[in-house]
This record gives structure tokens, sequence and C-alpha cells, in this order.
């Protein structure tokens, strides 16, 4: 049987548009993989080399406000006083910052927080307002001061000192429990 001409046309552009749609399908396959792997990536990142942290108090209060998002830096175990690190202490995760590092002394006084033997001037701290800008206070059942920071201790304070849980309390802490250095502060409130 002979097919006329318009059959074969037909037939020509029926074997033409099946390589368009499987094209088209391996197009979006391609894009749905891209997506997964880029996911993927992402989601590694933050388990082991990023983590986030939400304020759940107002322990770091005014630097800090309760609500805020914080990105930090696992892998940076280089710290120094002034730093903000996430700290895993009786399974929650808290924010503080680093007052005193290795080999430093800390002492609580009337006068406030020393450091090697000088007061230091922590004007950007709330809590009871004194001379020198906020006070920091001794915990009644806390530590005994001074104390001298062994290897790889750190000594930890929130900058609410009214209302923080910290090394004042629990003691300088091992640089091991601490999980991560804070590179990033996304407030959330008015969103």
């Amino acid at each position: 049987m002979q097919t006329t001409g318009t059959e074969s046309g037909e037939a020509d552009r029926r074997t033409r548009r099946k390589p368009k749609r499987s094209k088209f399908l391996l197009e979006v396959l391609y894009l749905v993989l891209k997506v997964a792997l880029v996911a993927l990536v992402v989601l590694l990142a933050l388990v082991f080399v990023f983590g986030i942290a939400k304020v759940e108090d107002n322990s770091m209060n005014p630097s800090l406000k309760s609500g805020d998002l914080l990105l930090f830096y696992r892998l940076d175990h280089d710290y120094t006083s002034g730093d903000v690190v996430a700290v895993e202490y009786e399974e929650n995760i808290q924010l503080r910052r680093v007052v005193a590092v290795e080999g430093d002394t800390v002492n609580i006084t009337e006068g406030g927080l020393e450091i090697n033997g000088k007061l230091q001037q922590e004007r950007s701290i709330s809590g009871n307002v004194g001379s020198t800008g906020a006070e920091t206070l001794l915990y009644e059942g806390g530590i005994d001061f001074p104390v001298t920071l062994g290897p790889g201790e750190v000594f930890l304070l929130g900058d609410n000192r009214a209302e923080s849980l910290d090394s004042r309390m629990y003691g300088p802490v091992k640089e091991n429990i601490i999980v991560g250095k804070t590179v990033f502060v996304m407030r959330t409130r008015n969103i």
C-alpha cells in the first residue's frame, strides 16, 4: 500500500514532536537536580559549617534582642574578648559574650568587672548603672573570685548582667562546648 504525501508528512511531524517533549522533560529533570543539589549543599553547610540560633531571652540585651536570629560559624576556634558565641549549656544553646580567654584572671569587685587587675569600662551592657557604666555583680551561690582561666577556657557574660545566667554562676567554660562564633545577626522585630 502506498502512502500519500499527506500521510507521510503527518508521520514525520509526529516523530519530530517526540524529541521536543523529551528534551523539555530532560531540561526539567536537570533543573530539579540542580535545585536539589543546591539545597543539599546549603543544608550540609548549615549542619557542619554554620548554625542558626534564635535569641530566646533578654540576657544579651541591648546587643541582641529576643527573637533575633543569629548565624554562627562552627569552624573558628580562635576566640577573643568581645566575641559573641553560641555555647551549649544544659542541652540549650545560649548566646554569651567572651570577656576573658586562656591565661586571663577575672575578678568581680565592688567596682565591677576586672580582667588582669584592670577595671573594665563596659558602657554597652545593661544592668545596674554605676560610675563605669553598668555594674557586673556577683551571683549568690556562684563561683568564687578571682579566677584564672586555664588552657582552652573562656569566661562568658551576658550583656544584660542583671538577667544573665553565665560564667559568674557556672564558672569558666571549655572551648569544646562552644558551638560557634556569631557572624551575622538578623533582626526579626517589625517584620
